[in-house]
């Protein structure tokens, strides 16, 4: 029982990290126009560029789905 809440806990804290980080995307660093580095930097200058920001999601979730098939090819 004590495992299960620790896997409960560990999830519900990976969500809510998720939440924060698209909420200083949203609020803080595309209003800003910084350019991040790695993946989310690519995205987004593209999408500054294009002046689209559904050029970021788009890309954002490509790069993301690659980086998580690779690990997933890799590791397991």
């Amino acid at each position: 029982m004590k495992k299960q809440l620790n896997r409960i806990i560990e999830y519900g804290l990976i969500i809510i990290a998720g939440l924060l980080y698209s909420i200083s995307l949203k609020y803080f660093v595309l209003p800003s126009k910084i350019i991040l580095t790695g993946t989310e930097g690519i995205a987004l200058s593209l999408s500054y560029y294009l002046d689209n920001y559904n050029i970021f999601i788009s890309l954002y979730l490509i790069f993301q789905s690659l980086l998580i098939t690779f690990g997933f090819i890799k590791v397991s």
